[in-house]
């Protein structure tokens, strides 16, 4: 596969994932529809660095780990599983509670949402499997360092940008708006659907173990 080819795949396929719903979108859009921007923002940052570290792993060879060493893979599976379950109750158990920006819940400080962002995309199983499988497939042991970096700087782009999007859309005034009154219902929509995902990838993990 040549140089241009392999880029737009890597474009493609990556642009695929980013826009699909998940744990980094749902982590992004309930802090941006809350008007905590700038917390978005940085929440944002640490999904994008996530993404980053991934595709710099996969195009140093990750997918040749993990296939040598299962064990490590299912333990990723069932560690990021977990980690998404335990965002998804938090959220759903809290959906009661004032909005984020109220004395009543206290402040994230910007780091901690950064560290959010970078834990919640870093255990999601969904990307690992992408990133450890079908990107990793990409790379052939002739393909240049030159094409490796232009990948990695490939994913950065569109990730930076599509959760930079996110942020800016879900904290329009009008969504804003109806959050608010609408809070509690949102919380638990969106925290269930967590539940579902990481229940979900739990599922697939231990499906590899029994069969």
């Amino acid at each position: 596969m040549n140089n241009i080819n392999l880029l737009l795949n890597v474009a493609s396929l990556y642009s695929l994932l980013a826009i699909s719903p998940g744990p980094n979108f749902l982590v992004i859009t309930q802090t941006a529809i809350e008007g905590k921007k700038k917390e978005a923002f940085l929440i944002a940052l640490g999904v994008s660095t996530a993404s980053i570290i991934w595709a710099s792993f996969a195009a140093l060879g990750l997918g040749y780990i993990l296939d040598d060493f299962p064990l490590i893979r299912t333990s990723l599976q069932f560690l990021g599983a977990g980690y998404i379950l335990y965002l998804g109750f938090r959220m759903a158990i809290s959906a009661h509670l004032a909005p984020i920006n109220s004395p009543a819940r206290g402040v994230f400080s910007l780091f901690q949402c950064y560290i959010n962002g970078l834990l919640t995309n870093l255990s999601n199983p969904k990307t690992l499997l992408f990133f450890a499988s079908l990107f990793s497939g990409l790379f052939e042991s002739e393909t240049d360092t030159h094409a490796r970096f232009s990948s990695v700087a490939i994913v950065a782009t569109i990730s930076i940008v599509w959760n930079s999007l996110m942020v800016t859309l879900f904290t329009n005034l009008t969504l804003r708006e109806k959050y608010k009154s609408n809070k509690k219902l949102i919380d638990r929509i969106i925290g269930s659907f967590m539940i579902y995902f990481g229940a979900r990838l739990l599922y697939f993990a231990f499906k590899v173990i029994i069969w």
